[in-house]
């Protein structure tokens, strides 16, 4: 839940909930918007989620994408009656000249160094008139 809660409450990074995290306002809106009494730290919360695996995610995205499309809610995204606008767009999501994963992207520099990262492709179906956009899975 405190994953899910610095995503909904717009935190930037993972270091930026965990630095606010203690904030009185912050504590009482994950107390009384996600029951979080107890916020784990930003190391505790990487413990938890880096074993997981993307694909373990997939069928959420899925399941809530043939929702959308089951209930007529799809259907208000199209512009134009009839073309679904989606946006793309990839960032980097870690980068170290010093610790890695396996699953890791390695760049070598021309320098000699080395370079460990992360990236994420990331899509969403987008209306101009709608706030709300409808991500497919990273």
């Amino acid at each position: 839940m405190s994953a899910l809660a610095m995503f909904l409450l717009k935190h930037s990074s993972l270091l930026q909930f965990n630095e606010e995290r203690n904030e009185e306002i912050i504590k009482q809106n994950l107390k009384n918007l996600f029951g979080i009494n107890n916020t784990p730290c930003d190391t505790q919360m990487r413990d938890r989620l880096d074993p997981i695996n993307p694909l373990e995610l997939r069928p959420a995205f899925v399941s809530i994408l043939n929702k959308l499309q089951r209930s007529g809610t799809l259907k208000e995204y199209k512009y134009l009656n009839k073309y679904y606008i989606v946006t793309v767009d990839a960032t980097g999501q870690y980068s170290s000249n010093k610790v890695s994963c396996p699953e890791c992207c390695v760049k070598n520099h021309k320098n000699g160094d080395v370079s460990y990262y992360h990236q994420l492709l990331a899509a969403a179906i987008v209306h101009p008139d709608k706030k709300i956009v409808i991500p497919f899975a990273p």
